[in-house]
């Protein structure tokens, strides 16, 4: 009889991290269903603990390993501009679990004429420890455009929108979906408290 309850309370323990990773996975991939205007939610899956982002240039370190955590992609206003070409403010946003989470928002900053949309782990403000690491919820945008011939590509600016949302407007649009897609995982959290870690000017206007 008290091996059979060890082997139940054994099972049980093993199961139980399991059952609330499938439940995180579930949740998280709800997400893509997640209705709010002029924004496309192109994916979102659950990135397992212990994984590493590659180096984001020559000579960096990789970045990691992180939590678990939700992973966000989407595209905040697609629109043809200039030439035909395509914009829109892409971005991806990386959710720590409930329990993690600080209660805190990083807006992570790109650099040049930005174009590339980094992960959104926070690793470049913080110290050696990721925000999301230390249970930031990141945000990462690539201000309105594709950056085509590298960093300081600046041949979007061509198209006045897309100026205006590198500018300025692009951070403020992906914070504020940001915390809908925040609430919308977390719907017992009330506050969202943001934290303008960015190399932008202005972070500290947007409301």
């Amino acid at each position: 009889m008290t091996k059979c309850k060890l082997s139940l309370l054994l099972v049980s323990a093993l199961c139980a991290p399991l059952s609330a990773q499938s439940q995180s996975a579930e949740n998280c991939a709800a997400l893509a269903g997640l209705k709010i205007d002029a924004v496309e939610i192109k994916k979102a899956a659950l990135v397992p603990a212990g994984a590493t982002v590659p180096p984001p240039y020559p000579g960096a370190p990789s970045i990691g390993p992180l939590p678990m955590h939700c992973r966000v992609d989407g595209v905040i206003n697609r629109r043809k501009g200039v030439d035909d070409q395509e914009f829109g403010i892409g971005f991806a946003l990386a959710l720590p679990e409930n329990a993690a989470w600080n209660g805190d928002f990083m807006m992570q900053g790109g650099g040049g004429g930005n174009g590339i949309i980094a992960y959104p782990a926070g690793a470049n403000y913080a110290g050696d420890k990721p925000a999301l690491s230390r249970g930031f919820a990141v945000a990462s945008t690539d201000t309105g455009h594709k950056a085509k011939t590298g960093a300081f590509d600046f041949t979007f600016m061509r198209d006045q929108q897309a100026y205006l949302d590198f500018a300025f407007l692009a951070t403020a649009e992906v914070a504020a979906v940001a915390k809908q897609i925040f609430f919308a995982s977390a719907p017992s959290v009330r506050t969202f408290i943001q934290t303008a870690q960015m190399d932008y000017p202005f972070a500290s206007d947007i409301p």
